[in-house]
């Protein structure tokens, strides 16, 4: 039997090996342009960054419960399978969602990304999921190709 605290010690700890991945494979990416401008590093190294203090907040966090929060109720095999389908779920898509991004591009990438993200794994309806999606595909479009300059994946389907 695995306890709450040992098992969010381990998720935090595999949030953290998430976010030094994201990190080590972002050095290679310029972090500025040639105009002082975000590169295509700024934004995996502000996301690993962040993923990095979420980590250790969760991880502290965890450490510092109460005891009888950390020794009830511990959980088999299957609660551990229970407990980890929506976040493996989350982190499933995302692969996908790198992996077609230069082949869709960000705009149908993204809307994709958060369309299924919001019915599968959060369970809303189809329809507000489709809001969402739009409404934060047009948001993140917005923040990074028109505020920040950054230059987004056009991909294979919209390039003239």
């Amino acid at each position: 039997m695995i306890s709450k605290r040992l098992g969010d010690q381990a998720a935090a700890l595999f949030l953290a090996a998430v976010a030094g991945v994201f990190w080590f494979n972002s050095r290679d990416m310029h972090y500025q342009s040639e105009f002082g401008r975000p590169g295509p590093g700024f934004f995996p190294t502000w996301l690993s960054l962040a993923l990095l203090v979420v980590a250790g907040i969760l991880f502290v966090r965890a450490s510092l419960s109460s005891e009888a929060d950390a020794e009830s109720p511990s959980v088999g095999a299957a609660g551990v399978a229970r407990r980890l389908l929506r976040p493996l779920l989350l982190l499933a898509f995302l692969m996908c969602a790198v992996a077609l991004m230069s082949t869709l591009g960000f705009l149908i990438t993204v809307g994709l990304f958060l369309a299924t993200v919001m019915t599968v794994v959060e369970r809303v309806s189809l329809w507000k999921g489709v809001m969402v999606a739009g409404i934060g595909t047009f948001a993140f479009y917005q923040l990074f190709s028109v505020w920040l300059g950054v230059q987004l994946p056009v991909g294979v389907i919209l390039r003239p």
